[in-house]
């Protein structure tokens, strides 16, 4: 039959860097739980009026959600204060309902801006004055949270009022962001340059639909921050990376393991292995989640196994010879062969139904060229994220529609440099200008001193030249000795 929707007002986090994600995670999430879930419009703020299949099954929503805040029974919108008040006095059975004889506190809320201690007493004033509650304020224990929202919008002047009020009656507020508290990196015991933050973790952990005894792998794993969310909830996590120093750890006692113990999860299975060389696993239809942050020579460069090299160690070993390569030789890997090579490991690990969550790094001119594509799998979510002015990273949700019977994956048509682009970004150039500036500056504080200018590689001559005439006298008085005790022996 007919399910009732309820309608509620949902208040999501804002953070510049996650706004496209927040409808696409509410949404992956409410298909995930089974809650009807539908709204109109588009979410410019932080505030929605989405309605859900059931009270019930909005809070699991929200809970699960990391970028919803709470959820709402909106009572009145209007675009200033004294407007809202007439707009709520016409709607006395909400006061009825919630507020007579009962026991309620107020917050204010406003989204970009921020209002001293005082000057929300007299908002809230504002409102127990004229207007009839019928209970009684009661910061302690409230029956009933009232929260009066403001939607100012980003970096407005002081001056400007609010483009819309809402009056609302608290519901539920997200577990979500506890959990965001808990695992932020700024805890973490055991960190790397490209570790995942918690938020995005989760994020891409909800749009893969993780659930309890999932098994997840990620093929770039690194410092496997992405592994600790799917850890928390509760799925049985593989990491492969190919640096082992990364999994080891420089520290004594600070590992790839350290934050699971931190946070008592169950430890991970870590494989040093390449996405490149795939045969890390060889039973198809395997996996329920591949969550991963390929390396795009940006902050770290990408590598895989140099075959050639590794041949040739494979085969003098079987000759007899002992190698004394410590580290598997790497060299670049490409990133249109890293997509495809990421696809084809999807199309056949997967199971039916399961899903690859990966970023793909692109620039502010992405076109859906950039986009790998296989037969099996189908992409659901293509969400973009700002990172510096010209460069962005996109999260790409696909899930495999059907079972691999020896399907392959298509490149990209075009893969834009990433290196090339990161050297070009301001945030390089400005680094650069500053190194300048600095050798500019030594530069010239030598020729005010008169101390010689001596170039780099002048010095490192200088400092072999040492380093010879260190060792080549000791070689000498070692021969001298042996020529005296020559005779002697005969």
């Amino acid at each position: 039959g007919h399910v009732t929707m309820v309608l509620l007002f949902v208040y999501f986090v804002y953070e510049e860097s996650m706004l496209d994600f927040r409808l696409p995670e509410l949404q992956s999430i409410a298909d995930f739980l089974g809650v009807p879930i539908s709204w109109q419009g588009t979410l410019d703020s932080v505030f929605l009026l989405v309605e859900f299949g059931s009270l019930e099954g909005a809070k699991r929503v929200a809970d699960r959600c990391m970028l919803v805040r709470g959820l709402f029974e909106l009572w009145g919108q209007a675009l200033d204060h004294p407007s809202l008040i007439d707009c709520l006095r016409k709607s006395p059975d909400f006061f009825d309902r919630h507020l007579t004889n009962k026991k309620f506190k107020y917050m204010i809320e406003s989204f970009g801006r921020s209002y001293p201690r005082d000057k929300q007493m007299e908002m809230i004033e504002q409102f127990t004055e004229q207007l009839a509650h019928g209970g009684s304020v009661s910061m302690k224990d409230p029956d009933t949270i009232l929260w009066v929202f403001e939607d100012v919008g980003r970096q407005m002047p002081p001056d400007v009022p609010p483009k819309q009020v809402y009056y609302a009656r608290e519901l539920h507020l997200s577990q979500s962001r506890k959990v965001a508290q808990q695992y932020t990196l700024k805890k973490r015991h055991y960190l790397g340059t490209t570790s995942m933050p918690a938020e995005y973790s989760f994020v891409m952990a909800n749009m893969a639909q993780l659930k309890a005894h999932d098994m997840v792998v990620d093929c770039f794993c690194g410092t496997a921050s992405i592994l600790v969310a799917a850890g928390h909830l509760g799925a049985h996590c593989y990491g492969v990376e190919i640096d082992p120093r990364v999994l080891r750890g420089r520290e004594e006692g600070k590992n790839v393991y350290s934050n699971f113990k931190q946070y008592n999860l169950v430890k991970p299975e870590f494989l040093r292995g390449d996405m490149a060389r795939r045969f890390f696993w060889r039973a198809a239809d395997t996996f329920d989640a591949i969550l991963t942050d390929p390396p795009y020579g940006a902050r770290a460069g990408s590598r895989k196994v140099n075959e050639k090299t590794m041949e040739k160690i494979i085969q003098d070993h079987k000759e007899g010879a002992h190698t004394d390569a410590p580290i598997i030789p790497t060299e670049g890997y490409e990133l249109g062969d890293m997509l495809t090579d990421l696809l084809n490991f999807a199309g056949r690990m997967l199971r039916p139904g399961g899903r690859l969550v990966f970023w793909l790094p692109t620039t502010e001119l992405y076109t859906d060229k950039e986009l790998p594509s296989h037969p099996c799998l189908e992409l659901l979510y293509n969400t973009e994220q700002p990172i510096t002015i010209r460069l962005r990273r996109r999260l790409l949700t696909y899930v495999k529609t059907k079972k691999h019977e020896g399907e392959v994956a298509t490149a990209p048509e075009y893969s834009p440099d990433m290196k090339s682009m990161e050297y070009q970004s301001d945030t390089y150039l400005s680094y650069k200008a500053k190194v300048e500036k600095k050798k500019a500056a030594v530069r010239k504080y030598k020729e005010d001193h008169g101390i010689p200018i001596v170039s780099k590689a002048e010095r490192r001559r200088e400092y072999k030249a040492k380093q010879q005439k260190v060792t080549q006298p000791e070689q000498e008085c070692e021969a001298a000795p042996a020529a005296d005790v020559q005779p002697q022996n005969l």
